[in-house]
């Protein structure tokens, strides 16, 4: 996996959930999962998110604020300790950083090519070709939903949703190195109203301009 598809693995899955939820499923725990999905239109919030390697060791942490709105539009806002905006909609995905005043723009078409979640490309009525789910009860009435990609080829070994209370409560991202993302969700809201502004990237001025083709 590049450093680049890293750094957005963990965005993509949260994406993903709102292409999923408008899709039926046969099997019992795609069905269970359609059913935890499907009223959620729109979530908005606080994370925490860590990276964590083969051997146990946390290489990152951070923190920040995100807003979804189905299908497929998310503003990602790492604040801390290093501030860095992801931002996606129907047609680009911009990765902004601060710091470095960079963003990097793809078109989305492209990027859902290389997507750990792949989902994500609108190809939703074939998902249960290419991913079995199983489903398993956790503490507390938790209920965790896990994602295996079929093909040997996929960029994640093993995708786990966790709920609670009907809402998406964390996320764990197991990749083919071994390495550990996981992904926190803190005072969710359901359905809330979002500006359209959310979704779309205006550069500073003076912020370089990357186009990823």
């Amino acid at each position: 996996m590049t450093n680049f598809n890293q750094r957005l693995a963990g965005f993509f899955v949260l994406t993903a959930l709102f292409w999923l939820s408008s899709n039926t499923y046969a099997a019992n725990a795609s069905e269970n999962l359609q059913q935890l999905l499907q009223p959620m239109n729109a979530l908005s919030g606080r994370f925490t998110q860590s990276l964590i390697d083969a051997e146990g060791e946390t290489l990152q942490e951070s923190e920040g604020q995100f807003w979804l709105q189905k299908p497929g539009k998310l503003n990602w806002h790492t604040q801390g300790p290093f501030e860095q905006l992801l931002i996606t909609n129907d047609e680009n995905l911009w990765l902004y950083d601060p710091d470095l005043e960079q963003v990097t723009v793809k078109n989305i078409d492209k990027t859902l090519e290389q997507s750990p979640v792949s989902i994500l490309s609108g190809n939703i009525a074939d998902f249960n070709l290419h991913y079995d789910i199983e489903q398993k009860a956790g503490a507390d009435n938790r209920e965790n939903f896990v994602l295996l990609p079929r093909a040997n080829e996929a960029l994640f070994e093993k995708l786990t949703l966790s709920f609670s209370n009907g809402i998406i409560e964390s996320m764990q991202l197991l990749d083919s190195l071994g390495q550990v993302t996981n992904i926190t969700l803190l005072a969710t809201q359901l359905n809330p109203e979002i500006a359209a502004e959310q979704f779309v990237f205006s550069a500073p001025p003076g912020t370089d301009v990357l186009v990823d083709d």
